[in-house]
């Protein structure tokens, strides 16, 4: 970052005079650029100021205090931010105030910003994507087939991150989306990457909101094939999940690409940074830490953002790192002339690598041939790559390389070629794939050679450095396997686990394969102990509950009981009652180690949350071996009470943990958020409410219920909500109100609620406790109190539950009018309407014929008065 000057400059004297958003432009372009605008764009926002304070994306100016208005100067519009531009401010009396700035506005400025220069002259900057003729680019590939080794050849797995932030809705140019399509068709098609294996952050990810310059959303469809390509966004926390996922599940054996496009900064000398989504920043020597993390045979890292070179001297001493950039530590990148649909020094690796280059139409690859690879092995290496990147790239940028290994001239995207451990399989001695604490277990592999001669002398060998676990068998020689061979150990591995042994953990063993002619494979092999459930539960009113926080000082989550869903604490991620979270967080908590159910691998909770913008909470699935999966990030408010619901059958059976993070940047915080009543499958509870009715009568609302195992339970809460308007209405805390001072004993099946408004909706629950201390609560049902009548809309449970075919669906409606019976799957889809129409007060009974899918489903009931939920659960 470029100190910041300040510079204020007169107009000519003379009477103060009341000055246009268009003449206080002018008046900066006639006094500081001497009314020559070639080459330069000016902007200005058009409502005037008086004084107060912009925000920029790593600095905050202050006004002067006076009307004005206020003018952005980008001085070299075709280079990649960061770069020089000037914040101006012009009074009214014609007085200006000058920053050296080295970025635009954050975006609540600058997307109000109207350009006084010709925007014709830099149209391709915010124009339309066209996108490339990837037909052209697979056609290139199945040229090539017969001449390059193919990916399925090659030794390890290889896996691909690529990363374009662009800070900003009004910086993110349809250019860097661009360069990301184009490589990552170059992989796909040319290299035959697994789009499994390739992880991409782009901007906002999936968010359907605009995120580029132009106002569009960025398409999710990077090769036009009609799949979407990736969700996830450019953020800081999405990056370090991902680098640790990577460092998690990679093996020695591995090959990893690294792609950065967009803006970079420098905070002085070789410290520099990537910019990311929404302002954030991952800095070099971060970078390097959690690249030092992740294992691999090779890593080639390409970069293009400004000041990208000062990566270079953190990743010197990674061992089979080779890092090219655009540009040296202390320059601008460039976008690359005549029509800026690229980036330059990228346009060039990429095509190097692809073997083919856009020609006069930038999207069209019209078979110009690039032929990078100088030894004519029909390979490009990573130092060809850049050979080739730099002997083209005119943008005046100074392009950089390392090597630290020495093996750039060697490796390619294609990977060396070579065995790999392809699967394992861990038994414990009672047959179970979970090891109890003092058992033993035995490791079964497969090697797979993916040479192209036969591998001899190949043994397998197994170690770990836990002292819990034992290694009893740690060789298995395999002796000579035939190239493109498959081979079964012929014998297993063999652990003992130690009686004092993490119940549950996991525990990680490293196995290493040699042979005569290739180079070492490694894989990493997981080794589950313990119990572990299947259900998990947890209402915040047990205390910890086995959750646990990553910082081990400092942390912010804790206990609360100023507001909560349930009925007396949440989670929460903030200061003490109403205090707010900190700045600059990335502040975590765990859950205990569950296993997803695969017969209802659902994730709910409830959740009240205050952020500001730029600030989010990120919520994964995962462990800390495997890696981090995102399920949602919440970056908006909703200060009601709220239920979210999210599928996890893609990790049925797996086993691991819900991490939820807050983030924040150096800017205002807020009250922060809280969860609740979180639970992952159904929890493990021995009792069910049979029926649970309400009546309205002149004294209040009437509950009754029947259990249907009522020995198991040790006694009932009631909880109350009132409803208005289709939303809750709480207290400004807590969504659920409890109306039983002291738990009701099991005997009690009936509670007369007479602290109710005629006329009001209301909402109940009942909670129920079991004699072994566990706790569910069943609810909603919905009534409108009408003293003297019954005046009750109620969705009773349907039946049979679990159902293998038709379901019987039963409900009451407190007057006439319209009714909607309909039935959604847990990621919120509606898969059935059994019931649409007018209906008559009374009660109704519908047939459901259950023809889908089994799995667990949600009934929604909607009237004039509400809406109530039933659970039901389909077994095929």
């Amino acid at each position: 970052m470029k100190r910041l000057i300040a510079l204020i400059l007169i107009a000519a004297a003379g009477a103060a005079v009341a000055m246009t958003a268009a003449e206080a432009g002018q008046t900066a372009i006639d006094n500081l650029l001497d009314g020559d605008t070639t080459g330069r764009r000016v902007f200005v926002v058009p409502e005037a100021y008086d004084g107060g304070t912009i925000e920029f994306w790593n600095m905050e100016l202050t006004l002067p205090a006076e009307p004005g208005h206020f003018v952005f100067i980008d001085d070299v519009p075709a280079a990649n931010w960061e770069h020089d531009a000037r914040a101006v401010y012009v009074t009214e009396d014609g007085e200006l105030t000058v920053w050296r700035v080295t970025t635009p506005p954050k975006d609540d400025t600058a997307l109000r910003f109207e350009e006084l220069t010709d925007s014709a002259l830099w149209a391709a900057f915010d124009g339309v994507i066209e996108y490339p003729d990837h037909e052209a680019i697979r056609e290139t590939a199945r040229r090539l087939e017969g001449l390059v080794p193919q990916t399925g050849d090659r030794s390890g797995e290889n896996w691909a991150l690529l990363m374009s932030g662009g800070a900003s809705q009004y910086s993110n140019y349809p250019r860097y989306w661009n360069d990301m399509s184009f490589i990552y068709t170059t992989l796909i098609e040319v290299y035959g990457y697994d789009e499994n294996k390739i992880i991409v952050l782009i901007s906002d990810g999936d968010d359907p909101s605009g995120d580029q310059s132009t106002g569009a959303s960025s398409d999710l469809d990077l090769d036009q094939d009609g799949d979407d390509d990736y969700s996830l966004a450019c953020t800081h926390a999405n990056v370090i999940a991902q680098m640790n996922w990577l460092a998690a599940n990679l093996d020695a054996s591995d090959n990893l690409f690294i792609f950065t496009t967009d803006h970079g900064g420098s905070s002085g000398g070789y410290n520099t940074y990537l910019n990311l989504w929404n302002y954030q920043q991952l800095d070099d020597d971060e970078f390097a830490d959690e690249l030092d993390d992740i294992p691999f045979t090779q890593c080639i890292v390409t970069m293009e953002q400004c000041f990208s070179g000062g990566f270079v001297d953190d990743v010197d001493g990674i061992p089979n790192v080779v890092i090219s950039t655009a540009a040296a530590y202390d320059e601008y990148s460039w976008a690359m002339p005549p029509d800026y649909k690229y980036d330059e020094y990228v346009y060039h690796w990429t095509s190097s690598v692809a073997w083919n280059e856009p020609g006069d139409n930038p999207w069209e690859l019209d078979g110009d041939a690039v032929d990078a690879d100088t030894n004519d092995d029909g390979i490009v290496s990573a130092l060809e790559a850049f050979t080739y990147a730099e002997a083209n790239d005119t943008a005046g940028e100074t392009p950089q390389y390392n090597d630290y290994s020495g093996i750039g001239s060697e490796i390619s995207l294609w990977g060396p070629a070579g065995l790999a451990v392809i699967d394992y399989e861990v038994t414990a001695s009672d047959g179970d794939e979970s090891v109890p604490p003092g058992g033993t277990a035995d490791i079964d592999i497969t090697i797979e050679n993916r040479g192209d001669t036969a591998a001899h002398s190949v043994v397998a060998q197994l170690s770990c450095s836990d002292s819990d676990i034992s290694v009893t068998q740690g060789t298995i020689n395999f002796g000579t396997i035939a190239a493109g061979a498959t081979a079964d150990s012929p014998y297993p591995f063999e652990v003992s686990v130690s009686s004092g042994a993490d119940n549950p953990g996991f525990y990680v063993t490293d196995s290493l394969v040699t042979s005569t002619e290739y180079n070492d494979a490694a894989k990493a092999l997981t080794v589950m102990v313990g119990e572990f459930t299947d259900d998990f539960h947890d209402d915040v009113e047990g205390g910890d509950l086995g959750w646990t926080t990553e910082m081990s000082s400092g942390s912010q989550w804790h206990i609360e009981d100023y507001r909560s869903h349930s009925p007396d604490n949440s989670w929460k991620c903030g200061g003490p009652n109403q205090g707010y979270y900190a700045n600059n967080s990335e502040d975590a908590i765990l859950s205990p180690l569950v296993i997803v159910n695969p017969s209802d691998p659902q994730f709910t909770f409830w959740s009240w949350h205050d952020i500001q913008l730029n600030d989010e909470l990120v919520i994964q699935w995962g462990n800390e071996y495997d890696g981090w999966n995102e399920i949602v990030t919440f970056s908006d408010s909703e200060v009601d009470w709220t239920e979210y619901n999210y599928d996890l059958t893609a990790y049925a059976g797996a086993i691991g943990r819900i991490r939820m993070e807050l983030v924040s940047n150096a800017g205002n915080t807020a009250e922060g958020f809280y969860i609740d009543d979180i639970q992952v499958g159904t929890p493990n509870i021995d009792v069910n409410l049979t029926s649970f009715e309400l009546d309205s009568r002149d004294e209040g609302v009437l509950l009754a219920w029947r259990a249907d195992n009522p020995s198991e339970i040790s006694g009932y809460d009631i909880y109350r909500e009132r409803v208005s308007g289709g939303r809750l209405v709480d207290d400004g805390h807590n969504a659920l109100e409890p109306l039983n001072d002291r738990m009701l004993t099991r005997e009690v099946d009936r509670w007369l609620d007479t602290s109710v408004e005629n006329g009001a909706h209301y909402n109940y629950y009942i909670g129920v406790t079991e004699t072994s201390g566990a706790r569910r609560l069943f609810g909603p049902v919905g009534i409108r109190h009408e003293s003297g009548s019954v005046a009750v809309d109620r969705l009773e449970a349907p039946y049979p539950c679990p159902a293998r075919g038709p379901v019987t669906v039963e409900f009451e409606l407190a007057e006439d009018g319209p009714a909607t019976l309909a039935v959604y799957d847990l990621a919120g889809r509606r898969v059935a309407l059994p019931l649409e129409g007018e209906l008559s007060a009374g009660r109704h009974s519908v047939d459901w014929a259950a023809e889908v899918a089994g799995g667990v489903y949600l009934l929604r009931l909607e009237t004039a008065d509400g809406v109530l939920t039933r659970r039901l659960v389909i077994e095929r």
